[in-house]
């Protein structure tokens, strides 16, 4: 019956698995069945799923139901680049620097970070990206999304050491250059091939 449908739904918006309700909530979305502001902003909170969320509210043209303090480059860059480890649980992860970058004809910007899993573990270095140079303008492009396994030296530039991932990065996206310059111990896998 209908009330049972209504009362099952009203269930899943209520559960404790933030990908169960990001997942009911665009499901309804989709049927035009509107969702409570309360609920939309709970899974927006969770560092783990923004970054999808946002793109599928955009994807699904009901973006405007997010609130503007997550329609913020950096922190969506932050929640990709958590989304895209395998782990539930990190320890600290830190905004380090902002870089321009161009890829396919195409200029961008990269968030770089330190993250570490446990309090004990060194600091390495996270990029995510690429997001457009118009900071207004958000993308879910995870191109350049990685979870490097390189220590961040103290003893080192921060600059010079996020610059050499990043040039490790873009020349891992070519097929002809991958296996020399990507790190086959990275914590987020899956690179985005295109023909060189």
């Amino acid at each position: 019956t209908k009330t049972e449908v209504k009362s099952f739904f009203e269930r899943l918006l209520q559960t404790r698995d933030a990908g169960i309700r990001m997942r009911t909530v665009l499901l309804l979305l989709k049927h035009n069945i509107p969702v409570p502001a309360p609920i939309i902003a709970s899974i927006a909170e969770q560092q783990k799923y923004l970054g999808v969320f946002y793109d599928a509210l955009q994807t699904e043209g009901s973006i405007g139901l997010l609130a503007d303090k997550y329609k913020d480059q950096l922190q969506v860059a932050q929640r990709m680049l958590l989304h895209s480890s395998s782990y539930e649980k990190f320890d600290s992860i830190v905004f380090l620097q902002k870089d321009t970058v161009l890829y396919k004809q195409k200029a961008g910007v990269t968030y770089a970070f330190k993250y570490r899993f446990k309090k004990t573990d060194e600091w390495k270095i996270g990029i995510s990206g690429l997001q457009p140079l118009d900071l207004k303008v958000i993308s879910n492009s995870n191109e350049f999304t990685l979870l490097t396994s390189k220590n961040l030296k103290v003893n080192e530039p921060i600059d010079a050491q996020v610059q050499l991932q990043l040039k490790k990065l873009q020349y891992g996206l070519r097929k002809a250059a991958r296996y020399f310059y990507v790190d086959q111990d990275n914590y987020s896998s899956g690179f985005q091939e295109y023909d060189d």
